[in-house]
Parts: structure tokens; sequence; C-alpha cells
């Protein structure tokens, strides 16, 4: 369970399902959508976008990179993430460790 700073609850049950909802459209027109994980400001070594981090990163030691969006929030204990991977190049093998 997390609480948001205007003292919001929500479960990852909850979070799924708002995941959803963006991806779906029916939060926001699929011509919106794209501008949220649009690189519009360099922060940190990555970029930002309206409240997501993007970024590339390299896997291991390969020069295969992945793609990775990002949005995080924490007040009084509480954390909560979201990380969406996305894969750039063709990969022969792919596995989780």
């Amino acid at each position: 369970m997390s609480i948001s700073a205007k003292g919001i609850f929500s479960t990852v049950e909850n979070q799924f399902l708002w995941d959803q909802a963006l991806y779906s459209h029916i939060l926001l027109p699929k011509k919106y959508l794209h501008l949220i994980f649009k690189k519009h400001i360099p922060a940190w070594g990555q970029s930002y976008g309206y409240g997501w981090i993007i970024c590339e990163m390299h896997i291991g030691n390969t020069k295969e990179k992945i793609r990775t969006r990002e949005y995080s929030g924490d007040v009084n204990g509480y954390k909560s993430l979201i990380l969406k991977i996305s894969i750039l190049m063709k990969m022969k093998y792919f596995f989780w460790a």
C-alpha cells in the first residue's frame, strides 16, 4: 500500500489498473500519450518527460541497449515505482537473472 502527498492510498492492484488504463487510452487520448514519454528536458544523464524518467541502458557489457521509462514517488516511508522496459535492438537471448 502506498500513499500520496495528498493522502490518496493505492495498492499494487490499483496501480496495475491505472497502468492498463493509461496504455489503453482510457485516461488520455493517444495523441497526448506520446507527449508523456517524449524527451523534454535532459536530466541526470537521462531525459525527463512529463513526470517520467526516460533513458537507454547497455545490457551488461554488450552493445545492446534497453529503453526504460520510470515513474516513482515516495512520502512518509512509502515508495512506488513503475518501470517500463523496451528492447531497442534485436536480441537472440534475453532472460531475467
